[in-house]
């Protein structure tokens, strides 16, 4: 495996020499055919020796993942302790690293999140829209709709786009 490896490692050397080559020089057609093949060969270079370390890692993991192994056990035990939540910082700035607390504090906080802020200053968001519906605009479009009106638009559109809604109004 490590003349293989040697050969890759030569081969990649290589292309990236060759590519900085054809950057150097003034882009012609042939020149951009040649690059855009050597950037290909590269890209194909990273995806094989991506795949080959994928499933290197899957033969362990099969290998030794149902002996129930060291290595099977240390996995977990590495998960375990890095999804932990160790402490939080509390309300106050402190920390807190009691699971009771950390249970209140994160329920607390996702709680305050759910409850509807208090929007006292809409004016001054409000303040850089401009008015585009007047008060004519707004009764019309606060009134009932009438069943007329929409069979009319309905019936108006584009055949394909509400096929489904004329053949209900057709009833």
């Amino acid at each position: 495996m490590g003349r293989l490896m040697a050969n890759k490692i030569k081969e990649s050397h290589s292309l990236n020499k060759r590519l900085d080559e054809l950057n150097a020089l003034d882009p012609n057609d042939e020149t951009l055919i040649e690059l855009e093949e050597i950037k290909l060969a590269l890209n194909l270079k990273v995806s094989k020796e991506e795949i080959f370390w994928e499933q290197r890692a899957r033969v362990n993991w099969v290998k030794f993942v149902d002996k129930n192994t060291s290595f099977f056990h240390n996995f977990a035990n590495q998960r375990k302790k890095r999804n932990k939540v160790k402490r939080l910082r509390g309300p106050n700035g402190g920390w807190i690293s009691d699971e009771a607390e950390k249970v209140k504090i994160v329920t607390e906080y996702f709680k305050e999140l759910s409850r509807a802020s208090n929007t006292s200053n809409d004016d001054r968001v409000l303040s850089g829209i401009n008015e585009c519906i007047h008060d004519n605009m707004n009764k019309t479009l606060l009134e009932d709709f009438v069943i007329e009106d929409v069979t009319t638009i309905v019936k108006n559109t584009a055949l394909l786009k509400a096929s489904r809604l004329r053949h209900m109004l057709d009833r």
